[in-house]
């Protein structure tokens, strides 16, 4: 069985479109003619008659793509790679993978505090999305 990830990416038409409809969430699908997101609830369908792909698919920017960190913020808000975030005690700085920690974590936008784990700070300190390093660079 394959394991589906939960991501997050701007669409390619964003400049186009109302700033609360810029982002999609949903699954990557790639292929030659680009980077889509699946949005949840719905499949892909093959029909085996005709032999054509069929999916509700949204054509996105392959660098915006942030994958869901399976936390959610003091809001309730999914928290993605890349997001912005707050903590209760006034650190900011974005979420990050750290291989040398193998983790996600907080990556402060001062220069003082090295990689901070992301899920202690969600467990013992508020933390809230502020917005993300595409639209809003710490």
């Amino acid at each position: 069985m394959m394991t589906r990830v939960l991501c997050r990416a701007r669409r390619k038409n964003w400049k186009k479109i109302a700033k609360e409809e810029w982002y999609v969430e949903g699954f990557i699908w790639e292929s030659a003619g680009g980077a889509f997101i699946i949005p949840d609830g719905y499949g892909i369908c093959y029909d085996y008659r005709t032999e054509v792909m069929t999916a509700k698919a949204i054509e996105i920017d392959k660098n915006t793509i942030s994958q869901y960190t399976d936390l959610n913020d003091k809001n309730k808000k999914m928290i993605y790679e890349n997001d912005v975030v707050k903590t209760k005690s006034g650190i900011t700085g974005r979420v990050v993978w750290h291989s040398d920690s193998a983790a996600l974590c907080l990556l402060p936008d001062n220069d003082e505090d090295e990689f901070l784990l992301l899920s202690y700070w969600v467990n013992e300190d508020e933390i809230e999305v502020i917005g993300n390093v595409f639209d809003n660079p710490v």
